[in-house]
């Protein structure tokens, strides 16, 4: 049974033929233009309503539960939309404890913020150049288009999950994604945030693309915590756009997660996180930190102490 099979207006639909591997997938991209366009999709939908009036065990996106500390983070799919649409404050307290922990971690190791500097690149560094460094262009991470702030980078955030990763590292995993887009702030670059949920459901992949932040655009704090940490963005919203897809047939479960389709190597990127995978960098604050500082190091953004 299919409900948007050939779209929707708050959430498009495009098919594609991949290959990953020796294996043949149709990629289901679904896209917003924003996160309010992905919860109107996500919202009750005439159809989608009268179909399940009389199946609703069979919609896991509006099980009831007892209370916050359940699976799904919300006790009910009312309580989930409430919190998407006017953020999440308790979430955003303690994001904020373990941001300025990671904060005073990261100040204590980086030594020194700075562009990566290459025999070619987008801008002289007069410095390097009178010096006679034959390295003294300024190479940005990304080239692509200018934003206000100056080049544009992209942060994508995979929030599939598997019911058995524990939520502590998905807490964590959001603590090092806000504490990414303030460095790469303070290396002078304009950041976007776009979340996605990649799954793998026999020979298909099902990709949503939600995007949370434009370059110019000032990330709201409460709305944050809930779109990068709160298990409710996938199993509730996320689960609520599946049930609106091809087949209403979940009895074993919404999808495998899976990797990022189109993520490049100019983007940083927090992929899936799939039971098996190894937690060991989200275990604490302290290796989330270590773990984003790596990101940094490793494109050459910033220097730490030895």
């Amino acid at each position: 049974m299919a409900f948007y099979k050939a779209g929707h207006e708050t959430c498009r639909r495009e098919l594609e033929d991949i290959k990953r591997g020796d294996t043949e997938y149709t990629l289901v991209r679904r896209h917003s233009k924003n996160f309010n366009d992905f919860l109107t999709f996500c919202k009750d939908q005439p159809d989608l309503c009268t179909y399940f009036e009389s199946r609703k065990e069979d919609r896991s996106s509006r099980r009831e539960e007892d209370d916050d500390d359940s699976w799904t983070g919300t006790p009910n799919y009312a309580k989930c939309q409430e919190l998407a649409e006017n953020g999440w404050s308790d979430g955003l307290r303690y994001v904020e404890e373990v941001r300025e922990k990671m904060s005073r971690i990261v100040a204590s190791k980086i030594k020194a913020f700075h562009p990566r500097l290459a025999d070619a690149g987008d801008e002289i560094d007069i410095g390097a150049f009178v010096e006679g460094d034959p390295e003294h262009w300024i190479e940005f991470h990304e080239i692509d288009k200018d934003g206000p702030g100056g080049k544009i980078v992209r942060v994508l955030v995979n929030v599939a999950v598997s019911c058995s990763v524990d939520k502590k590292y998905f807490i964590h995993r959001g603590a090092a994604v806000v504490g990414l887009m303030e460095a790469l702030q303070n290396c002078g670059y304009s950041v976007e945030l776009t979340l996605l949920s990649t799954t793998e459901h026999g020979n298909h992949i099902h990709q949503y693309e939600i995007p949370v932040k434009r370059p110019d655009e000032h990330l709201d704090g409460d709305r944050c915590s809930f779109m990068v940490i709160h298990p409710s963005i996938l199993r509730r919203l996320v689960f609520s756009a599946k049930e609106q897809e091809e087949t209403d047939d979940y009895t074993s479960g919404y999808g495998i997660p899976t990797e990022i389709v189109g993520a490049t190597d100019k983007d940083f990127v927090f992929d899936r996180m799939h039971g098996g995978d190894d937690f060991e960098p989200f275990e604490s604050v302290e290796s989330s930190a270590d773990y984003m500082l790596k990101m940094l190091v490793d494109r050459g953004l910033v220097s730490v102490e030895e």
